[in-house]
């Protein structure tokens, strides 16, 4: 076993590694998205809230007018968060907006690193830098900006939430949560901290904020609740969970992939996931568990069972943290070989340098194995007292 001075010059060599690749990550996505050589999904949210905000549903399936001479798009986003496209896209100047949303996921990735930083604060600040540095060097935060994802900043937002919890400030980390469901898959993920230490009237108080904004935008542009509704249980083909280069980066995705249909796959993906976060949550209520073991396996349930590709890999970053803490805080062979492996699974672009639905199918059965030991590790006699609470 190493020492605890070797330890520390690892730890510091691996946080300006890190560091350096970073900094490359995130200048790549910065250049394409501001440079207009990319954001493709953003442009697609801006041509969503243009036709919002001039009273037409975007969906062809169930607008009710339309715009003269400007064709439809079909939304695949809820009602709920044609409203909260404002803040991103109420400019007209297209620079403006994409160095909006550049700006609102750099400062989210500051609260990520800021997260990372104070948990980290039990092994000494070179352990802390490593903690700040960890989640902004996932490699597709890159893809992320470049592309124009909401994806760091909803994770963003997600901090804000934990970090509202932690304070007792549960109506305003309902509301945190609330605005991280602009992107559903990534905000739903996040539901079980509320449900602990009877949180739930922060998770109520978002749910009935969504509800609102979704009946408002329904009435602002004359569309039936009830016709979005049945849209989503029985319109929608959800075809666009199989869709992409890479289409095979969650479960019910992969299932879709080879033949499954893929409302069926999504139910079953689904489903499995509210079995293990329910188990997760049950076992948590016997035996006093981590926080950052709670929300790192609602994480990677969240990434593997929900339909995402490989720019959503942000959600992963507390199952990240968890594993170096892990690492730091229960030196061995076993814990240093995890993290590293996971760090390995997150911080190279594999699914750029090799597409495939084998490496999709790879990196969701070693997530899976991931949760798997964390909550073994966690829930076993020898588990470290640290606690983020």
């Amino acid at each position: 076993m190493r020492t605890e001075p070797d330890i520390g010059r690892f730890v510091a060599a691996l946080a300006i590694l890190l560091a350096i690749a970073a900094s490359i990550y995130l200048i790549r996505g910065a250049y394409i998205a501001i440079g207009g050589y990319g954001g493709y999904d953003l442009q697609t949210r801006a041509t969503e809230y243009h036709f919002f905000a001039a009273g037409v549903y975007p969906n062809s399936h169930l607008a009710t007018n339309s715009l003269p001479g400007e064709a439809l798009p079909n939304s695949v986003y809820p009602p709920y968060a044609f409203p909260l496209f404002a803040p991103f896209f109420v400019a007209e100047s297209e620079i403006a907006v994409r160095l909006t949303f550049v700006a609102f996921s750099l400062l989210a990735l500051l609260a990520v690193g800021a997260f990372g930083y104070r948990e980290f604060a039990f092994a000494g600040r070179q352990a802390q830098a490593l903690g700040a540095i960890a989640s902004l060097a996932i490699a597709h935060n890159s893809s992320a900006i470049a592309i124009g994802q909401f994806s760091i900043i909803c994770m963003g937002l997600v901090v804000l939430q934990l970090e509202c919890l932690r304070r007792g400030k549960v109506m305003t980390a309902g509301l945190c949560w609330a605005l991280a469901m602009i992107k559903p898959q990534i905000g739903i993920a996040f539901m079980l901290p509320f449900m602990m230490e009877n949180r739930w009237r922060g998770l109520l108080a978002g749910s009935m904020l969504l509800g609102a904004l979704g009946l408002f935008a329904c009435v602002y542009t004359d569309v039936s609740p009830l016709a979005v509704l049945d849209y989503w249980l029985r319109g929608e083909s959800y075809d666009f969970i199989a869709g992409g280069n890479s289409r095979g980066s969650s479960t019910g995705s992969l299932l879709a992939f080879w033949g499954t249909s893929p409302r069926i796959a999504l139910a079953w993906s689904v489903l499995a996931a509210v079995i293990i976060v329910a188990t997760v949550w049950r076992r948590a209520q016997l035996q006093s568990v981590p926080v950052l073991t709670l929300v790192a396996v609602c994480a990677i349930v969240g990434r593997v069972f929900i339909p995402h590709r490989a720019y959503d890999n942000i959600m992963l970053f507390p199952a990240l943290l968890a594993f170096l803490v892990l690492a730091l805080a229960r030196p061995s062979a076993k814990s240093f070989a995890w993290a590293g492996l996971f760090g390995v699974s997150v911080w190279i672009p594999w699914t750029s340098l090799e597409r495939g639905a084998w490496l999709d199918a790879a990196l969701l059965v070693f997530w899976s194995a991931a949760a798997l030991v964390l909550i073994r590790e966690n829930l076993s006699p020898k588990a470290s007292a640290h606690n983020t609470t």
